[in-house]
């Protein structure tokens, strides 16, 4: 269930990214938006790594996954990034903490899915779940 729904929220979050280009924030932000479900939220980079949008920690918008100081985290971002670049979308799985003031990383998947503005800029949107504890 829970990855159904990610995949038709990256699928909608890309639609509406398309259509709205970085307009479209205010929408995915919202908690009480449709792109929220238990811990899965919708995030969004730019093609060159840097973070345009997170709403689980706001605080990391701005930075480059490409540049993460972890040198592993590092290595899977620049991979996922380079496969939906090449292939449209994939999957991906890394540690990541919940949103929820933890700071243990937990298992991650992530369906990640390239998307053209109308302005031509390319984002990549994803949105992740978590292994059950």
């Amino acid at each position: 269930m829970a990855k159904a729904f990610v995949v038709d929220a990256v699928d909608r979050s890309a639609e509406l990214l398309q259509r709205q280009g970085r307009q479209a924030f205010a929408v995915l932000r919202d908690p009480l938006g449709p792109f929220f479900y238990q811990d899965a939220y919708v995030v969004v980079a730019a093609s060159d790594g840097t973070l345009l949008l997170n709403p689980g920690f706001p605080s990391l918008e701005g930075r480059n996954l490409l540049q993460w100081p972890d040198p592993a985290a590092r290595q899977t971002a620049a991979a996922a990034f380079a496969a939906v670049l090449r292939d449209g979308s994939v999957w991906t799985t890394y540690a990541w903490p919940r949103p929820n003031g933890s700071t243990v990383p937990e298992h991650k998947r992530t369906y990640l899915r390239s998307v053209r503005t109308a302005s031509g800029e390319t984002l990549i949107v994803g949105s992740g779940v978590y292994s059950l504890p």
